[in-house]
């Protein structure tokens, strides 16, 4: 790929994101040529990129988590060759999330010198913490029964504070999207947020904060039963 001149990356960006949204079942190989192109030497392919595979991932991943098998484990199972293929198939699809993830999570945690004097090396990293956030967040309100949402949970509370407005505004919303989405079987979920927001703001300074997160909590604008809402009362007091 590395031959490919810009134009030619950034349509075969295009063309691995069509074929993989039309046909998933038959394309989650394809996500491993788009991870190669988020490590492109070129910032907008790398956007471009990293952007598409969160658009993918948004319209294919489950609304349930994948139990990742041990190779052992497979091989002791004596099962159709159609649930061999599906297992394939999802197994192939949480290992490129995984790997998806890191490269967000990577992505969140550049940093440039205090010495740096090349403004577009600093604009770049900016685009690319600010894009990462961004994708997070998306992935995080879209799909939160999927596997992996505490890790992205902890990646976006990192980021309640951020002296990067956007980048705090952005994640502070996603926060109390999800703790205000009216599905029951998030609850459990909720309450691990409430404990992981909690343990963040504890942690930091108040001012660093914006404060209609710290509305939030504080005037209970969250939905979950009474006895939740004891455990999180509890948990805030034996902190």
């Amino acid at each position: 790929m590395a031959k490919l001149r810009f134009s030619q990356k950034l349509t075969l960006v295009k063309s691995l994101t069509s074929d993989i949204i039309a046909f998933p079942a038959f394309s989650y190989r394809k996500l491993k040529d788009l991870l190669m192109l988020c490590a492109d030497s070129n910032i907008d392919v790398v956007l471009k990129a990293t952007g598409n595979l969160c658009d993918i991932f948004c319209d294919i991943l489950p609304d349930y988590r994948i139990r990742q098998l041990g190779d052992e484990e497979q091989k002791k199972e004596k099962l159709s060759k159609d649930v061999i293929a599906l297992r394939q198939q999802e197994q192939t699809l949480l290992e490129s999330y995984k790997e998806y993830l890191t490269v967000l999570e990577t992505f969140s945690k550049v940093k440039t010198s205090k010495l740096t004097k090349d403004e577009r090396l600093v604009f770049n990293y900016d685009r690319l913490k600010q894009f990462a956030a961004n994708c997070f967040c998306r992935l995080f309100e879209r799909h939160p029964h999927f596997n992996y949402r505490v890790n992205i949970l902890q990646m976006i509370c990192t980021k309640l504070s951020t002296q990067a407005l956007a980048i705090r505004r952005v994640c502070t919303m996603s926060i109390k999207n999800l703790l205000k989405k009216d599905d029951n079987q998030l609850l459990e979920f909720k309450l691990d947020i409430l404990k992981e927001v909690h343990k963040t703001i504890k942690s930091k300074d108040h001012n660093l904060f914006d404060p209609t997160l710290l509305d939030c909590l504080v005037l209970h604008d969250i939905m979950v039963d009474e006895g939740k809402a004891r455990a999180v009362d509890e948990s805030s007091k034996n902190a």
